[in-house]
């Protein structure tokens, strides 16, 4: 799962390379690792790996099943919500 620009530009990133991600609904959490990217361009990319597959794997979401993400300033956890079509 990549960041929105608009997070990445605006936003400061206190964690390190692990971050938490909480399941709003079942207040599950699950540890994730934070990737940094930079393109040749300049253009940098932040996003959830490790733990983050697995989970979205073990909820067995379909096409056009949606997943909601909160985080606040500085981002040191993610929230989010899973929305089932």
């Amino acid at each position: 799962m990549h960041f929105p620009r608009y997070v990445i530009d605006n936003f400061e990133f206190s964690v390190g390379n692990e971050i938490d991600v909480l399941d709003d609904a079942s207040g599950e959490i699950v540890s994730c690792r934070l990737k940094t990217f930079t393109k040749p361009s300049g253009y940098v990319m932040k996003y959830l790996s490790g733990g983050w597959h697995q989970y979205v794997r073990s909820k067995e979401l379909n096409v056009g099943d949606r997943i909601l993400f909160g985080v606040v300033n500085p981002v040191m956890d993610v929230v989010f919500r899973i929305h089932r079509q």
